[in-house]
């Protein structure tokens, strides 16, 4: 069995005192197994928090990416694990990279309904309320698209600006209407956001709406939802 074996074998079982020793003992602490993942990776994986302290203490690279693009910081994100996330941030790790498919952390937490476990911790330690990843999103337009309401609640409540537009020009708003999140709309106009900002495309929220309700339409009465979903843009009580 090699070094590596015996190392991430060690990291997965939560041995910090072996892993310790194979440190020692001259093991490779950055290399990858066949899916490009390093022991740190596995340690954050397994959850084994005093392993991972132990691999960031000893050099280990946290901006290593696996064969998707992720950096652990990813996968502690999706997990909703706020210790294993803060303890990254702490150490560096970037939580607005995006992987392969172009998704950072904070999406991922947002579409397991974990981004209020994951961001708080983060917000007190010194994480800006309207912080954005690589592709220009900021914390509150991750919730809005995936209908986090107690998430959005918190966020608005800390002052995330209502209107910051990501790279193509989306505003919270719009993310909203994109993905028909009824009670996020709700939300978000009757907190003041505005409903005829265009974005890049030259779209506004409303007409993102309109998109809404013609695929709505193929399985509701489409008069009846136009209606009443657009409708939430101009009167949200």
């Amino acid at each position: 069995m090699s070094d590596r074996s015996l190392l991430i074998h060690a990291v997965r079982n939560g041995h910090p005192d072996t892993v310790r020793l194979l440190l020692e003992k001259g093991a490779d602490i950055d290399r990858r197994d066949r899916n490009s993942r390093t022991p740190l990776w596995h340690a954050v994986e397994r959850g084994h928090l005093d392993v991972v302290t132990l691999l960031l203490e000893k050099g280990a690279d946290i901006a290593e990416k696996d064969y998707f693009g992720q950096t652990p910081i990813h996968y502690a994100a999706e997990k909703g694990n706020p210790r294993m996330v803060l303890l990254l941030f702490k150490k560096g790790a970037d939580i607005g990279k995006a992987d392969r498919w172009g998704h950072s952390p904070i999406w991922y937490a947002a579409r397991e309904m974990r981004l209020k476990t994951v961001i708080l911790p983060l917000l007190e330690s010194g994480l800006h309320i309207d912080f954005k990843d690589e592709n220009g999103r900021t914390l509150l337009s991750h919730a809005t698209s995936a209908g986090d309401e107690s998430a959005i609640k918190v966020l608005l409540q800390k002052g995330a600006n209502i209107e910051q537009r990501d790279k193509d020009g989306l505003t919270p708003l719009s993310w909203a209407a994109r993905w028909g999140q009824e009670a996020t709309l709700r939300i978000l106009v009757g907190s003041g956001a505005q409903i005829d900002v265009k974005d890049e495309q030259g779209r506004t929220p409303l007409s993102w709406a309109a998109d809404t309700v013609a695929s709505e339409a193929r399985t509701r009465d489409k008069p009846l939802w136009q209606s009443y979903f657009v409708g939430i843009l101009s009167d949200p009580t």
